[in-house]
């Protein structure tokens, strides 16, 4: 084997061997954050020799603590409504968002039915639903369905926007939908929800 063939032990770059000689901090050391580090209260980084390790915080089930909003969908844009309730759902909207743990806070949606959609998007948009027999598939407007079932236009909207998976069957229990201005929860005192 020639000599200029040989395997190099690859080094790692100077700023980065900078950076580990610069710690110089005993074992077991712990660094607490500050509001200047850009990390969030909930970091902890322990020095352990010479590796940095950080723990984030992961939220539990039992710990969550959920709200109730309530917003109106008078001549709400449908899109935009079923996204900012996706995000509310999944719990997006919070610090201590957990990705599989269900987050999220509670909405009731008032005037379902009365969503407003740009361009002709009533008479283009199809729902379909198969009854896994013979001929059993059945399609509807955006237009008919918003005649005969208002709520499910926003329900369908928002079900799209969530996690294909449990979790999000799991977080769509928490979207009460009404078709007109009245609500049953009003023992959880919901509050708006900020747009």
């Amino acid at each position: 084997m020639r000599d200029g063939c040989r395997a190099r032990r690859r080094q790692p770059p100077d700023n980065r061997r900078a950076l580990w000689g610069a710690v110089d901090l005993p074992v077991g050391a712990v660094i607490l954050p500050d509001s200047q580090s850009g990390r969030g209260p909930w970091v902890k980084v322990r020095v352990q020799g010479m590796k940095i390790a950080t723990n984030s915080y992961m939220a539990k089930a039992e710990n969550v603590d959920r709200h109730w909003f309530v917003v109106d969908a008078t001549d709400q844009v449908l899109g935009r409504l079923a996204a900012r309730i996706a995000t509310v759902l999944m719990g997006k909207h919070k610090p201590t968002y957990t990705p599989h743990v269900d987050c999220g806070d509670y909405v009731v949606v008032l005037n379902a039915g009365q969503v407003k959609v740009t361009g002709r998007k009533q008479e283009t948009t199809v729902y379909q639903n198969y009854s896994r027999y013979p001929s059993g598939l059945h399609e509807w407007t955006m237009a008919e369905m918003l005649k005969r079932h208002p709520e499910r236009v926003l329900h369908a909207a928002v079900r799209r926007m969530l996690p294909k998976n449990a979790l999000a069957r799991q977080m769509l229990k928490k979207l009460k939908l009404y078709a007109n201005d009245q609500h049953p929860h009003q023992a959880q005192q919901p509050t708006p929800l900020p747009m």
